[in-house]
């Protein structure tokens, strides 16, 4: 995978969790979250399907009632 696809799928995978996402954690992985990547997440969270904390994004329960469309939105499939 890409570091851009690593990404997401961390993302992804680690909203399923009741934790949500532990951004200490991910910087230590990646470094930082790509610009496109955080523009998906800002646009998610101003529609309230993501909280943060001090170092956590997680679900609102708006967005564990829709996660499909949450992970749609920061999937990047390659173009054709």
């Amino acid at each position: 995978l890409e570091d851009e696809s690593k990404i997401a799928e961390h993302l992804i995978l680690h909203l399923r969790r009741i934790q949500g996402v532990d951004l200490d954690h991910f910087f230590k992985l990646f470094g930082k979250i790509p610009a496109d990547i955080q523009k998906d997440i800002n646009k998610l969270h101003q529609s309230k399907y993501l909280q943060r904390s001090a170092n956590t994004y997680k679900l609102t329960d708006r967005g564990l009632l829709f996660y499909d469309y949450v992970a749609s939105e920061l999937i990047r499939l390659p173009e054709l």
